[in-house]
């Protein structure tokens, strides 16, 4: 942002910009960008300090107002439209508002919303109150608003007034005459307005929190006295209009303003929470005494129902008592006196402390404790009022007693309370004497034991410290049953366990007074005595008192001290008299076992009485269970402690097999069965925290329980829910039980868990199927405290999402019963069924779900949003689009049908662009929604998301999304995902939006249905000021001002962009992109892997990866803009190219043994959990796989948290660290391929360019062709780059063929040879892969090197001499064992197929005989070297002793076994390799030898075509066999050897003289087919005929006879047709009447293959083909009558 002038941004914008920056770490790397940016605002915010304050006054209407199109507000100056103009008259004259105020927000937000206008108020409230809480955020303003009085005084007036000005607009826009007009729009306003001004004026009261907080000045009294004066009225607009305007409004929102209103109060009086009292001295009343007066007359008159401000000036009164009776003799009597008259004069016979009496009395009867409570709870989400609450009531423990209601406030207050200031409260010198007084007590139930519970459950450490040994037991008791004496000066009993005569000789144990005893001794027990202890119901169970106990005597009416009624049940003999005695025994004991000894006696009488216990033993009961929970709570207290503790609880246990937490299960269920609803969110709460330490118990317990369906009966968990929740709208135990389950499911994954895992299942899968009918239908129940809805369904939301992410987010490979989460297998299915259907549109899961998703929709929501509900609003709004995303992505995943939820999300697409505009907040998940939404897949009818949204609504989102593209204020993480989007919004096939994306116009969908056709259509024409690419491009400039992986998409982003078919002609015009683009490379310097450290890689991965996509558009723009002279064509034009781009192709082999090393010890470690079962699945459309990391380590974290070798030492890191390491080394060779990748499409245009690769690029393959030889590798990551090398190798060799450039033998050679070391390499594995043809291998490739090696030899005679034994060496290799080895597998697969196999055994043969062909290439090539004899031989000896002769011959022996369409498939492949091979006479020998005559003789395939009828156009590929193949041998034999195997050419052609018979007899018959086939057999034969002519092969026949084993009697011949002069002037005569009767000839050709028969079919080529028929023919009646 090169100038940033508040003027530009709406105030919404600062406050979501400052928001987002004070979350960030201090050291965090986005935090040091942003700061550039806040340093600018608060430039100019500081010079606008006051000007920004004053906009506090929204509420200040200005009248008369005339249009102007300039507009000054606080010295800026707006351009407002006249449209702008007249709605913000309307707003200002209708709802009162200031109109100036409203043109500011109207003239920056192009929506013209109301709610975005209302917003603006509360966010300057907002900035203001974040510059006083963050002092770092702008030190000037901080000091200003801090230190300058006048300042924050005139600013709390403001907020006085515009609290004042707020709530008289409400109630005057709100009246019985406002809306005579009905005027619809006018109604829908005033709503608005109604429900943001409740957010406004939380807001301002919490602003004057924060401003007379610590004031240490004292308050101007003025001030104080408007306060005073006004909260009557606000009080009671909350108590009445409010409630009338807005009959819906949640209680929360009410509570929290009347709460802030009192609290407010209290700090207005003068409280000072640092000094925990009412500062005084500072006060501007307390010693005025008129100011007094008129401010207790106020507070007596007009607050008198108020007794949170009654209870605090009585304090006042009181306390001004205590300063006037202590100043009564001093030198300030005189003021004080004055005071005294004044005061008396104004209330006559009444006393200061009468008065403080009377207004606590007040209090007490609006039960003042309770309100304090509801103020503290009612703001607990901001700590800052916990702790001056608790500061408060730090203070009023000058003035309450520790009693049941006192210590229930207190236990309320400092729950909400962080744990230092607990711990301050705890140590108070005031509260520690006054729990030493109730301590003495113990265990008397209402008067100690209730209330202490209540106050040591605050905190588990004060808490064990307590209880763990008790001093003093208190009992009622008569003196008649005891035998004891009183202790004096003179008669001490010394006994040992007991104290010393030192400590004897107080007066007593306690104070007399606090315990209101009108008698008292010390006394010590003659002899043991027992005493039934509380609520004990075994009437033979007695505390036994022992001899010499000491203890102290104190006579009080039965009236002073009460009793529980269980106590007068049980002890009623006791406790019957007029007058009862007290006696408090000096005894130690533990109180633990006390505890834990009475509530099993409760349970009993619970059990009993059920929901007829009275209110103190359910309380104390209710009391208890709070406390064991803070026992078991993880989160504070240590195993090993909390064992230590239960086990003391349950000591004094006297049932078998029991103990406390069994008896709070037996609780548990009583209260079950009875619908005892308080002590069922009690217990709930109880096993939610038991869950941490003891998880088996909980397993155990829910299994037998009756809360879960069971034996086909209802489990109760449905019937609470019905009977109890649904009437009355509290839901706190059905939240503890959705608390339960994730916590269950946590949990699951712990080594140490011993539960059976069929328990686990059905417990999960029972809870799920409950708690997906409660999401179904909760949206539509009715809840007293809203926040409860929210807290309930973010807690569903969370368990589905967690199931599903434990079960489809890792583990691609594995089916969900075999993943280690199979425990949550089945329910995960059954949720997926629920909310992926997609047969019913009415399903209510989904229904559910969306409501929650557009929530923000209704006017209540979004005008109240996060600032009024607790935490959990947001979170679950974002938590819904996280699962919505989910099942997206898992129903993609699968491959699923297209669910109703996603069709429904497409109907709603216009609304998530309205939310999306209107709720910042809410930005990046709908943005991360829109990404699934443009990557899923979709089976038929896709839908258009352009057709979902309309035009204008699509043009909003492409202007809202440019604007936070160009905003400096928006977060980075935003911005991220906004690339993202349009990064796959552009690769999707959402091609309407993506065209109005790409030029900012709307185009019809005929001229986007064909992306080719498009290219040249002239009607699309880029908008530059509306197409994002330009903001791309633009935001590219300053990536230097993005973190790393900001920078990494937005490349993504542009280069998706420029490969599009719109954008990619444009890129030759960003000269100034590119120029950043080449300094961002220029400026990156990649290290070699041995010096990466774990700290370096995550920098260095992103850097990678922006490297790579630049390096992919330096490519684009080359291959678009092929200019020599451009900077990315000098950046390769340079002779040191092979340095730069070597980091990118080159890694270390240590590194791979390295993490090979890792893998194999956490295997080790671990052997029932292999990593691999950890991977994340890529559930995640973008195209960074590695977003969410690789492995789960939350999953990991969770079952190894308890092994030492997970977690690891300072001396050896442990195991997390390894696989982390790993991780990241992963994605950084990820990224590094990725750049090498790019790297070969550059390489590949720049050669493209430059017509022809330079010399020195040979030099980079060999260097390449070097590293691929000294490097080992792997069947991983570091395998591709292996290939990425050999790719661009091919490609260079490639190209100095195709440009043939010379190379110099040498080189050539020297490439050969590394070439020959890189086939045979581990990598390549060409013996073990040739076997299965796969095409993922890189011997193909190095093949097709060699052969372009050997071709662009210049001197052949030379380079073989050089190069033999290499020459050898491949062929041997290559050729022979991996011609031996196809042939092998073939027949192996051959004779292992069964019919069910017969597709797949085609399939992979045909990859074969790509490989067959490769390697005939290969030997055609080094024949073409004319290589000498010598070299001959040892290549035939070759291919003799690798079998691949006799696997040759073989195959065609059993090539009759594969047939497709009746035809066999393999014989022409034999035969053409037999062909081949035996051009090499050296070759043909060693296949005669190895009785290649026989093999052709005696073929199954052979025998077919001796019995003759072989007809090309009925058995093509037979006939091929024998035309192409056996003919073609036999020829090619005879040529090369002659006479020598005349003898078996002979024999040959008399077994297949019935197929040369029908041969030549065919040109005659009067159904003659004429092919290219039958031409071609023919006039083989007719050279057949010739070579033996040549050779006398008659005279061979009359020496040996025409076949050995025949009758002499047949004539002497081989080739009937041919044989004699008569017979070859037939067939000539035959011929030449064909070619003189064209007609008939074109009527009996016909076509045998494929091509044939297309050009046949076409006109236009069949005379073409007749033409070559006819030509044929013409030389093959020549061929009759010419000499070989």
């Amino acid at each position: 942002m090169d100038s940033v002038i508040v003027g530009e941004f709406t105030f919404s914008d600062l406050n979501n910009f400052l928001q987002n920056y004070i979350t960030l770490n201090e050291n965090n790397e986005e935090k040091l960008l942003y700061q550039e940016t806040l340093n600018k605002i608060n430039t100019q915010l500081n010079k606008q300090k006051q000007s920004i304050c004053n906009l506090i006054q929204w509420d200040t209407i200005e009248k008369d107002v005339k249009f102007n199109q300039l507009v000054s507000v606080e010295g800026i100056t707006y351009k407002i439209t006249e449209r702008q103009h007249k709605l913000a008259l309307d707003w200002a004259d209708h709802l009162g508002l200031n109109y100036k105020y409203v043109v500011r927000a109207l003239s920056q937000n192009s929506s013209y919303s109301l709610q975005s206008m209302l917003n603006e108020r509360t966010s300057v409230v907002d900035i203001i109150t974040m510059y006083i809480d963050q002092p770092d955020l702008n030190t000037e303003w901080n000091q200003w608003l801090l230190n300058d009085p006048i300042t924050r005084l005139k600013l709390v007036n403001y907020l006085i007034d515009s609290i004042e000005s707020c709530v008289s607009n409400f109630q005057n826009l709100n009246g019985n005459d406002s809306h005579t007009n009905n005027n619809e729009s006018l109604d829908q306003w005033v709503h608005e307005k109604n429900l943001n001004d409740l957010i406004y004026l939380s807001k301002m009261l919490k602003l004057i929190s924060n401003l007379i907080l610590n004031y240490n000045k004292g308050m101007d009294f003025n001030t104080v006295l408007s306060w005073f004066t006004k909260i009557n009225k606000w009080l009671e607009f909350c108590q009445s209009d409010l409630i009338l305007a807005l009959p819906d409004v949640p209680f929360s929102i009410l509570s929290q303003l009347m709460a802030l209103i009192n609290i407010n109060s209290i700090l207005f009086l003068g409280f000072d929470s640092s000094l925990h009292s009412f500062n005084v001295n500072d006060s501007k009343f307390f010693n005025d005494s008129k100011k007094f007066i008129q401010l207790q007359n106020i507070i007596d008159n007009e607050l008198s129902s108020n007794p949170s401000i009654s209870y605090c000036w009585s304090c006042i009164l009181f306390y001004k008592s205590i300063v006037l009776e202590t100043l009564e003799d001093t030198q300030e009597s005189t003021i004080d006196n004055s005071f005294l008259l004044d005061f008396n004069q104004e209330f006559p016979n009444v006393t200061l402390f009468t008065m403080s009496t009377y207004f606590a009395h007040r209090a007490e009867n609006l039960n003042v404790f309770q309100s304090i409570t509801n103020i503290t709870l009612a703001l607990k989400c901001d700590l800052m009022y916990p702790i001056i609450m608790t500061s408060f009531i730090t203070f009023l423990l000058n003035f309450i007693p520790l009693n049941i209601e006192t210590t229930k406030m207190i236990q309320s207050i400092l729950l909400e309370t962080p744990a230092q200031f607990v711990e301050e409260f705890l140590t108070n010198d005031v509260f520690t004497q006054k729990l030493s007084i109730l301590k003495a007590k113990l265990p008397l139930v209402e008067e100690a034991l209730l209330p202490f519970i209540n106050l040591i459950t605050t905190l588990t450490e004060f808490a064990n410290f307590e209880l763990k040994t008790l001093t003093t037991y208190a009992a009622k008791k008569k003196l008649d049953d005891m035998d004891y004496d009183l202790l004096d000066e003179s008669n001490l009993y010394i006994v040992e366990g007991t104290p010393s005569p030192d400590d004897m000789k107080s007066p007593s144990i306690v104070s007399h007074d606090s315990l209101s005893s009108n008698a008292s001794d010390l006394i010590v027990m003659k002899r043991e005595t027992f005493i039934q202890p509380p609520f004990e119901l075994n009437s033979q169970v007695m505390m036994a008192i022992p001899k010499h106990t000491r203890g102290q005597l104190l006579q009080i009416n039965s009236t002073a001290l009460t009793t529980t009624s269980n106590d007068k049940s049980i002890n009623e003999s006791e406790t019957n008299e007029t007058n009862t005695n007290l006696i408090i025994f000096s005894m130690k004991y533990n109180g633990w076992s006390l505890v834990g000894r009475i509530l099993q006696n409760i349970a009993t009488l619970y059990f009993n009485n059920g929901n007829n216990l009275d209110n103190v033993t359910k309380e104390l009961m209710l009391a208890i269970i709070k406390l064991t929970s803070t026992i078991v709570d993880p989160s504070l207290i240590e195993l090993e402690r909390s064992q230590e503790i239960l086990g003391a609880m349950s000591s004094q246990i006297n049932v078998d097999n029991e103990d406390v937490i069994s008896i709070i299960f037996k609780i548990y269920e009583i209260a079950l069965n009875k619908r005892d609803y308080p002590v069922l969110v009690a217990c709930s709460n109880f096993t939610n925290l038991l869950i941490g330490h003891y998880p088996n118990l909980v397993w155990s317990y829910l299994i037998r329980s009756t809360l879960l369906e069971k034996y086909g009966k209802t489990g109760l968990i449905s019937t609470i829910l019905g009977t109890i929740e649904l009437p009355n709208g509290k839901y706190d135990f059905t939240i503890n039980l959705t608390k339960l389950i994730n916590l269950l499911i946590e949990n699951t994954f712990t080594t140490d868990n011993k539960t059976p895992i069929r328990t686990k299942k059905d417990v999960i899968q029972k809870f799920t199927i409950h708690f997906i009918h409660v999401f179904e239908n909760c949206q539509f129940w009715k809840f007293n405290d809203v926040n409860n809805k929210f807290t309930l369904c973010l807690n569903l939301s969370t368990f589905f999402s967690t199931v599903l992410n434990n079960v489809y987010g890792i583990d691609p490979e594995s089916k969900p019963k075999d993943k280690i989460t199979n425990v949550l297998a089945e329910s995960c299915q059954i949720i997926i069924a629920f909310f992926l259907e997609n047969q019913s549109t009415d399903s209510y899961t989904t229904k559910s779900l969306l409501s929650i998703l557009t929530k923000y929709t209704e006017p209540e929501y979004s005008s109240y949003g996060n600032n009024a509900f607790e935490e959990e609003y947001n979170e679950l709004i974002v938590s819904a689009f996280k699962l919505t995303n989910l099942f997206i992505s898992i129903r993609n995943f699968l491959k699923l049908s297209p669910s109703v939820l996603e069709q429904n999300i497409f109907t709603k697409a216009s609304t998530l662009v309205k939310l999306y505009i209107d709720n910042p907040s809410l930005k990046k998940p709908i943005v991360d929604l829109f990404i699934r939404l443009v990557t899923i897949s979709w089976n038929d009818n896709y839908p258009f998301l352009l057709s979902y949204l309309g035009e204008d609504v699509a043009k909003d989102f492409l202007n809202i999304i440019s604007k936070d593209l160009q905003s400096p204020l928006n977060d980075f993480k935003l911005l991220r995902d906004i690339y993202i989007f349009v990064g796959s919004l552009l690769q999707s096939k959402q091609d309407g939006l993506a065209v109005l994306f790409l030029t900012g116009n709307v185009i019809s969908n005929s001229s986007v249905t064909d992306k080719k056709e498009s290219k040249d259509n002239k009607d699309i024409k880029v908008t530059s000021d509306k197409s994002i690419i330009n903001i791309l491009k633009t935001n590219a400039l300053k990536m230097n001002k993005y973190p790393e992986y900001v920078a990494c998409n937005l490349l993504d982003c542009i280069s998706f962009a420029f490969n599009s078919w719109l954008h990619s002609k444009n890129l030759k015009d960003d000269l100034k992109f590119i120029d950043t683009l080449l300094n961002k490379f220029n400026t990156f310097t990649p290290q070699s892997s041995p010096d990466i450290t774990q700290d370096d890689i995550g920098l260095l991965i992103q850097q990678y990866r922006s490297i790579a996509r630049i390096v992919e558009i330096f490519a684009l723009y080359l291959y678009v803009c092929p200019q020599k002279s451009s900077n990315v064509y000098k950046l390769l034009d340079n002779k040191d190219l092979y340095s730069k781009i070597k980091p990118f192709f080159e890694y270390s082999k240590d590194e791979k043994h390295s993490q090979e090393t890792l893998i194999n010890r956490f295997n080790t470690t671990y052997p029932s959990y292999p990593l691999n079962k950890f991977r994340l699945t890529q559930l995640s459309t973008t195209n960074n796989k590695f977003q969410y990391g690789l492995f789960n380590m939350d999953l990991m974290n969770k079952l190894f948290k308890k092994s030492h070798q997970w977690i690891g030492s300072d001396e050896e890191p442990g195991l997390i660290h390894s696989v982390q390491e790993i991780a990241s080394h992963m994605e950084y060779n990820h990224y590094k391929i990725m750049a090498a990748k790019a790297w070969g499409a550059l390489i590949t245009s720049y050669i493209k360019i430059s017509g022809a690769p330079s010399e020195g690029f040979i030099d980079i393959v060999i260097r390449f062709l070097e590293i691929n030889t000294q490097v080992e590798s792997g069947k991983d990551s570091f395998s591709q780059l292996y290939h990425e090398r050999i790719e661009l190798i091919f490609y260079i060799l490639y190209s100095f063929q195709k440009s043939g450039n010379h190379v110099s033998d040498e080189k050539l050679l020297e490439v050969l040879q590394l070439l020959i070391i890189t086939f045979k390499s581990d990598e390549i594995d060409y013996l073990s892969n040739v076997a299965t043809s796969l095409r993922k291998n890189g011997y193909r490739a190095i093949i097709r090197c060699v052969l372009i090696v050997l071709g662009l030899v210049q001197d052949p005679s030379k380079f073989v001499e050089l190069a033999a034994d290499q020459l050898l060496e491949i062929f041997e290799w290559a050729f022979s064992k991996g011609l031996y080895i196809i042939f092998h597998k073939i027949l192996s697969d051959v004779s292992n197929s069964l019919n069910i196999q017969k597709e797949l055994t085609l399939l992979m043969i045909e990859e074969k005989i790509q490989d067959v062909s490769l390697l005939l290439s290969l030997f055609a090539k080094i024949k073409s070297l004319n290589p000498p004899n010598h070299f001959n031989n040892i290549l035939a000896s070759s291919l003799y002793e690798t079998g691949t002769i006799k696997v040759t011959l073989n195959l065609y022996s059993n090539a009759h076994l594969l047939t497709t369409d009746s035809e066999p498939l393999l014989g022409n492949i034999a035969l053409k390799i037999i062909s081949e091979l035996c051009t090499i006479p050296e070759v043909a020998d060693k296949f005669v030898r190895n009785g290649l005559y026989v093999v052709l003789l005696e073929s199954p395939l052979s025998t077919i075509i001796q019995k003759g009828d072989v007809r090309p156009e009925n058995n093509p590929r037979l006939h091929n066999i024998w035309s192409n193949g056996l003919l073609s041998i036999i020829l090619l034999l005879l040529s090369t050897f002659g006479g020598k195997v005349l003898t078996e050419t002979c024999v040959i052609l008399n077994y297949f003289d019935k197929q040369v018979q029908y041969s030549i007899s065919s040109w005659t018959d009067s159904k003659l087919a004429i092919s290219t086939a039958l031409v071609r057999e023919t006039s083989q034969l007719i050279m057949l005929q010739k070579m033996l002519e040549s050779l006398n092969y008659r005279r061979y026949l009359n020496d040996h006879g025409k076949r050995n084993t025949q009758i002499e009697e047949e004539p002497l011949g081989l080739i009937p047709g041919l044989d004699e002069d008569y017979e070859r002037s037939e067939l000539y005569v035959s011929l030449g009447n064909l070619l003189t009767h064209p007609k008939y000839l074109n009527s009996r050709i016909v076509a045998v293959t494929v091509e044939e028969t297309d050009q046949l079919d076409n006109d236009s080529l069949r005379a073409t083909f007749v033409n070559q028929i006819n030509s044929d023919i013409k030389e093959l009646q020549q061929s009759l009558i010419t000499e070989l």
